[in-house]
């Protein structure tokens, strides 16, 4: 007997759905939208579906498809939004130097104007494009600072791009691929180039306080719990498992397959503290004192030596919060300076008196 499989399918153009498949007819496609599809209930005797549906401009819905007939949505979440503007999303697609197809999301502004260019934000951490149709509402609370639906109607772009990792020389290998996906953004004619800034988080940060010590292509920066200074930090003891954080180095995210001993440089390469000098990026750094995911003196040495250089930075330090923030008012607080560090340098608003103060 051959029994019908029902298999979930991604296309590489961002699409979604399910296909029904048996070994003797092959597979039929079923359902197959630029939609982001999930948590299906089928009923095999009736060939009754009941799944979920969202994109960016899209709160999760239900619908329900019969054996014969169209898909049809009978519940849908936050029907409001409905009365509102909103952004969309696109996937796009560049190259980097060694000529690998990479992908990225653009969201865009809500209202958007085509007679217009706007600002925008880079949100950067590794391979992004699979959030193309992800719905975020939009709130102030974010443990991390940065809502990407906040962004877009406040009234930017902002830009997720996937991002390649190189073994040894992952510093040139990110910001070739960000450089590559803005400078693809650039040739829309959309973007103000000289109002675009850059995020992350962790190994975000990481990247985010390295890519700006290699290009001017960024006005402002954000970096929050991020690693600066691989070879101190290879030689820390985690405070969350107790042992060495050389793993970090040799084979995982950083693929640099030595030992610090073996090749001090490729640790100094890498590292955004030895190469401080060439930062002209207004850069806000942001930490919880209890981190221990990654240690909290990454953040202030960076810090620090921006300072001594002269650079215009800006350290926050959270009391009691670890690798993301918990406590409901600190959240508020992140979130909001955020947003104004970058609109007083991507928007010209420089009501937020704490920036300048803290950067002359």
């Amino acid at each position: 007997i051959q029994k019908d499989m029902i298999l979930r399918v991604e296309g590489n153009d961002g699409k979604t759905g399910w296909i029904k498949w048996n070994s003797l007819s092959g597979e039929k496609t079923i359902i197959y939208e630029n939609t982001l599809t999930d948590q299906l209930y089928y009923n095999p005797k009736s060939q009754k579906m009941i799944y979920t549906e969202q994109d960016f401009n899209l709160s999760p819905r239900l619908v329900i498809k019969k054996k014969s007939g169209s898909a049809v949505p009978f519940f849908q979440s936050n029907p409001q939004l409905e009365k509102f503007h909103w952004g969309r999303s696109e996937l796009i697609y560049y190259q980097n130097k060694e000529g690998q197809q990479l992908k990225g999301v653009l969201l865009f502004p809500a209202g958007y104007d085509a007679g217009k260019k706007y600002p925008m934000i880079v949100n950067i951490y590794e391979l992004q494009s699979y959030k193309l149709h992800q719905f975020h509402r939009p709130y102030i609370s974010e443990m991390t600072g940065f809502n990407n639906t906040n962004a877009t109607l406040d009234g930017y772009f902002v830009l997720l791009p996937d991002l390649i990792v190189q073994p040894e020389n992952i510093g040139d290998a990110v910001t070739d691929c960000v450089s590559a996906a803005v400078n693809k953004i650039l040739e829309k004619g959309i973007v103000d180039p000289k109002k675009i800034g850059l995020i992350g988080h962790s190994f975000g940060a990481y990247e985010t306080s390295f890519i700006i010590t290699h290009t001017n292509l960024f006005t402002a920066a954000v970096a929050g719990c991020g690693i600066t200074d691989l070879t101190s930090m290879y030689l820390t003891v985690s405070l969350n498992s107790g042992k060495p954080e050389m793993w970090r180095f040799e084979k995982e995210q950083w693929l640099l397959g030595k030992t610090l001993i073996e090749a001090p440089f490729l640790f100094q390469k890498n590292s955004p503290i030895y190469n401080a000098n060439k930062v002209n990026t207004p850069l806000l750094l942001w930490a919880g004192k209890e981190d221990k995911q990654v240690d909290v003196r990454q953040s202030i040495e960076y810090y620090l030596m921006l300072r001594r250089l002269g650079k215009k930075t800006i350290m926050l330090l959270y009391p009691e919060e670890a690798h993301v923030l918990f406590k409901t008012q600190n959240q508020i607080d992140l979130t909001t300076r955020i947003q104004q560090w970058c609109n007083y340098y991507l928007k010209a608003d420089l009501s937020a008196g704490w920036i300048t103060k803290g950067t002359e």
